[in-house]
């Protein structure tokens, strides 16, 4: 997991040529401070990068890999003032399953859960972040979880949806929780996928999680921490999962959930609470989430437990993927 002193070093002086060139601010990243502290021979490029691919003009395609391409049709509403994009699959009137994804992470990530569900029968809306197609929406610095949760509900509203299964991966089961509690009336249920938000990650796992929006780094480098912050030992890296890092959209996500109380949006509400918790998940392990939910909210919530999973434990392979993904949009 760590670079010889040599090679960390000669990363630091590469990265620094490339900051000086695109004479972005050399700032050390509010997440990773700590951590800088710690080890002074790596730079803590988490901030900076985002501020070199803004600048340099072949930044954007280099250092920020544009993800795969999300199932569905693509749809775009305008909601004050912001561009929100997003997919739909499945046929119209029937149940409807709403799809939040990771901490800068693209909607794709649920490709394989979304067809599945709507082969079985549901209709699928995917919904993008703020920023992942398009640049805008992320200027904010007031937003919290709440409005990110109002622009799901102007998508289900558009989508003349009536109550609705909502399911948010990683940070998304943050903003599938604050629209549970914000719009009540229109939630049928939430489905937490790798849920967290009250406990202090581990720092080894906040390293690999930080490294691995890293993109100007080979992917040789990264894939070791994208491993161990998201899948179980012995699972493949699918290669989507090496890609589509948004850092921009990210930060604006950390300052959303900054800007919130945790309490605001931890119960999710009143409707029922599906757990699917990987056993192996090191940034949210079993009992940081899903047992401290189980205590807190018994009767409302299920719990289902993956052994040899970790943070992302939908599979990538269509005919291995359907024994293991089929249970979620089923459990409530």
């Amino acid at each position: 997991m760590h670079l010889p002193v040599t090679a960390r070093a000669c990363w630091c002086k590469i990265a620094t040529v490339l900051m000086r060139a695109s004479q972005a601010p050399m700032v050390w990243c509010r997440i990773c401070r700590q951590e800088r502290q710690k080890d002074e021979n790596i730079y803590c490029l988490y901030g900076a990068g985002a501020g070199f691919v803004g600048r340099a003009g072949c930044g954007e395609n280099a250092f920020r890999l544009h993800p795969r391409d999300t199932a569905g049709d693509r749809r775009v509403l305008q909601h004050n003032g912001v561009s929100l994009v997003y997919f739909a699959l499945g046929t119209p009137g029937a149940p409807v399953l709403v799809m939040i994804p990771s901490l800068g992470r693209s909607a794709s990530d649920f490709n394989e859960l979304a067809e599945t569900a709507a082969a079985s029968g549901y209709r699928v809306l995917l919904v993008e972040p703020r920023g992942m197609r398009d640049k805008g929406g992320l200027d904010n610095d007031r937003l919290t979880l709440f409005d990110l949760a109002d622009d799901v509900a102007a998508i289900t509203r558009r989508e003349q949806t009536d109550r609705h299964i909502v399911i948010g991966h990683a940070f998304g089961n943050r903003v599938a929780r604050a629209y549970a509690t914000r719009h009540a009336r229109a939630t049928r249920g939430v489905v937490l996928l790798a849920a967290g938000g009250k406990v202090a990650i581990d720092p080894q796992a906040r390293t690999a999680l930080v490294r691995s929006f890293w993109a100007w780094m080979p992917d040789g480098w990264r894939r070791p921490y994208v491993r161990y912050g998201f899948f179980a030992d012995g699972n493949e890296v699918p290669g989507h999962w090496m890609r589509g890092w948004n850092i921009p959209t990210s930060q604006m996500q950390i300052r959303a959930t900054r800007n919130v109380p945790s309490e605001d949006w931890w119960s999710g509400g009143r409707a029922p609470l599906l757990v699917v918790q990987g056993m192996a998940d090191t940034i949210a392990p079993p009992e940081h989430t899903a047992d401290l939910l189980e205590a807190e909210f018994a009767g409302r919530v299920s719990v289902v437990r993956l052994a040899k999973a970790g943070r992302r434990f939908c599979r990538s392979s269509r005919k291995r993927q359907p024994a293991r993904c089929w249970i979620l949009p089923r459990c409530i």
